[in-house]
């Protein structure tokens, strides 16, 4: 049986999220409004905000929508974001995070784990719907998510522990939550859910 790897996070922290984020007028990955959704500054807020002048014309005869006189706020980030990222199902119990010290850069999501237990499924399960790139300054992490194509982006400000990182959102709406992590120098792997699933990110 083919395992159904939804968000779950959006994360783990930002991710599972599901609050409105950066980018409007969409949907999290559950089809609920959600971190990547809410009306944002690409979204239908503007429209919205001239429904009411729609009836009024120009000169010409044509109609017109008068500036309602608001701002959309700034995206949190400009962050392009990869390919979808791979999923697998591992037959053991999850490991033990180890921590370690993460460098700055840019870290792209590659794979997604889910750790089925001693006899569970296992396997490659083919590309995910999901995509995340953070982009980190020591405690500021950027991220940029996209999640059936849906696209999000947020900015944390993030308390490190010795083998765990508890992001506190500053720019868009997510679920904050300490995440276990190990960084083994090239990538650094974040845990939800008692370890049982895992976001491998690959340092560029």
């Amino acid at each position: 049986m083919k395992l159904r790897l939804g968000f779950a996070l959006v994360f783990m922290g930002t991710l599972a999220a599901g609050c409105g984020s950066s980018d409007g007028g969409s949907t999290s990955a559950d089809g609920g409004a959600g971190a990547d959704g809410g009306a944002g500054p690409d979204g239908g807020a503007a429209d919205a905000a001239h429904a009411d002048d729609a009836s009024s014309t120009s000169p010409d005869g044509g109609s017109v929508q008068p500036d309602s006189g608001t701002t959309p706020p700034a995206a949190c980030n400009m962050l392009d974001v990869p390919a979808n990222a791979q999923q697998e199902a591992i037959a053991s119990a999850a490991p033990a995070a180890t921590g370690g010290t993460i460098p700055d850069g840019t870290y792209d999501l590659v794979d997604i784990i889910t750790y089925t237990g001693p006899g569970g499924q296992s396997g490659m399960m083919g590309a995910s719907h999901m995509a995340e790139r953070y982009e980190i300054r020591g405690n500021v992490w950027q991220l940029a998510t996209s999640v059936n194509g849906t696209l999000g982006h947020f900015t944390q400000s993030v308390t490190y522990a010795t083998t765990s990182v508890t992001p506190k959102t500053t720019c868009g709406t997510a679920l904050d939550a300490a995440l276990p992590y190990s960084f083994d120098g090239s990538k650094l792997t974040l845990y939800s859910f008692g370890g049982r699933l895992a976001l491998v990110f690959e340092k560029k």
